[in-house]
């Protein structure tokens, strides 16, 4: 069976896990990390998101502990993203991926990261990002549970009419499911990501 985002979504809340969503600048990782919380909401109305936004406000890994301690009813937390994150006179990224682990196991919560990709992709015939395109790309293949990218036509080719996006997943450690899903961007206001109608939500009505 394909899967799915309400799948993807309950693999990402795995207690302890760490998962990852890539994406070039502006393609839509915030908005689809906020369409996640706003699902997640949903499915643990009694547990809190806590979302960083580091480009308000840049955060250490030790401050988004404390934070994270400090929330009573926490139930998963989102960075938005790495690449904002205070790491020192360093751009070595794998101590705040290791730090960013320890949050999710010490706490028995999921933990988020969206990141950029780099520029590789884009000079590809096919600009769908792979895991060699992130930073560190090696170590958090190694330390993340769940990678995947978000990907649309349309952002590479103005002119493009298609309003659909694809989510790759490139590896799940959770149950082994990978592949596209493909949802639906509506770039009015805020872009809103939706899902297709494929067969297992068809099935649920």
């Amino acid at each position: 069976m394909a899967i799915t985002l309400d799948t993807l979504i309950s693999d990402m809340l795995i207690p302890s896990s760490l998962s990852l969503i890539g994406g070039r600048v502006g393609i839509g990782k915030t908005s689809l990390a906020l369409t996640i919380a706003e699902e997640v909401a949903k499915i643990q109305p009694d547990k809190d998101t806590v979302f960083f936004a580091l480009a308000d406000d840049g955060y250490s890994v030790s401050l988004i502990r404390e934070k994270s301690h400090e929330t009573q009813n926490i139930g998963l937390v989102i960075v938005d993203y790495l690449q904002l994150m205070h790491t020192g006179d360093s751009q070595d990224y794998s101590d705040t991926l290791r730090g960013l682990k320890l949050i999710a196991h010490d706490l028995a919560i999921p933990v988020i990261v969206l990141s950029q990709v780099s520029r590789a992709c884009t000079e590809r015939e096919d600009k769908r990002p792979k895991i060699v395109d992130l930073c560190e790309y090696g170590f958090l293949e190694q330390t993340a549970d769940i990678i995947a990218f978000i990907h649309r036509e349309s952002y590479y080719n103005p002119e493009c009419e298609c309003v659909h996006a694809e989510l790759i997943v490139a590896k799940n450690r959770t149950d082994r499911q990978i592949g596209t899903i493909h949802l639906v961007w509506d770039e009015c206001c805020m872009p809103d990501v939706r899902p297709l109608m494929i067969p297992q939500q068809i099935n649920k009505k």
